[in-house]
């Protein structure tokens, strides 16, 4: 029996495979969605976009963490705990805002000219 199903099994993938093989399949055109057609200007638009949405997360950390730092009511804990938000998103905005002119740096270290546009799009 398990013989009868294997060769009707194998018959139907061998039979579709060859199927498949000898139909004729026409690929058509996609738009690109995005616009770009090279990684430089999908990147440099990313960057754009990244930017703002870090401004409003800074605005966002500032407030969360001034209201844990206002309900703190004393307490060390928890006004230790508001401080390391408040560095932390800090150093968090910096770290975005200057990720170009690092990247920048470390290409003129490694003699990579021009590795990124420093400038805002």
């Amino acid at each position: 029996m398990r013989k009868i199903i294997f060769f009707i099994i194998s018959f139907l993938v061998l039979f579709s495979a060859g199927f498949t093989l000898s139909s004729r399949v026409h690929a058509e055109q996609i738009p690109n969605p995005i616009g770009d057609s090279d990684l430089i200007g999908l990147i440099s638009r990313l960057t754009g976009l990244v930017r703002p949405i870090a401004i409003i997360a800074l605005i966002g950390v500032i407030i969360y963490g001034g209201f844990t730092r206002l309900t703190a009511a004393g307490e060390p804990e928890k006004e230790k705990k508001s401080m390391q938000i408040l560095t932390a998103g800090i150093v968090g905005f910096l770290i975005i805002v200057l990720a170009s002119v690092i990247v920048s740096f470390i290409g003129d270290i490694l003699g990579v000219p021009d590795i990124i546009d420093v400038t805002t799009p």
